[in-house]
């Protein structure tokens, strides 16, 4: 089911969308990016604002930064976090990460939760984390933008040139 879904997205919507290759691969690049910030709830602002100043396509890249949820929070940033507790030396907090994770969904499912309760978690308990979890996050997002970049540039040429005729 999923797959189909990711099928139809990028068959429908990118292969088909009425914009040139590199506006097409440029925003899913952007979107790809945007997917590993670690400002949880901002991920599609940033996404948007990347692609208008880099005059990629706005929308492809938008589903891509939906994969990072409170439910994907732990295997998409905690390797992350790894890579750039290496990059930097610092030591890995394990548990600190855990527990990040556990009160992040708690309060992701409290309806009562405001804005200013979000920005104070995110002050609190990522704190010890955020310099290793955003160097880790930067290194990965451009990265894996860039791979995305060409493959999906190469992909998308390929295809329409298959489908001109």
């Amino acid at each position: 089911m999923i797959t189909g879904r990711i099928r139809h997205f990028f068959v429908y919507e990118v292969l088909h969308a009425n914009d040139p290759p590199h506006r097409l691969a440029l925003g899913l690049a952007t979107g790809t990016f945007a997917m590993f910030s670690p400002l949880f709830g901002l991920q599609m602002v940033i996404n948007v604002v990347l692609a208008w100043v880099l005059r990629a396509n706005k929308l492809v890249g938008i589903p891509i930064v939906w994969i990072t949820n409170p439910v994907t929070i732990v295997p998409v940033f905690f390797p992350c976090y790894v890579l750039g507790c290496w990059i930097t030396g610092a030591p890995i907090m394990k548990g600190k990460f855990a527990s990040i994770h556990q009160s992040w969904k708690t309060l992701a499912d409290d309806s009562s939760a405001r804005i200013g309760d979000y920005f104070q978690f995110v002050w609190q308990q990522f704190s010890e984390i955020a310099v290793p979890l955003c160097i880790g996050c930067t290194t990965v997002g451009i990265t894996l933008a860039i791979v995305v970049y060409y493959i999906s540039f190469a992909l998308i040429r390929k295809y329409r040139a298959s489908h001109a005729s």
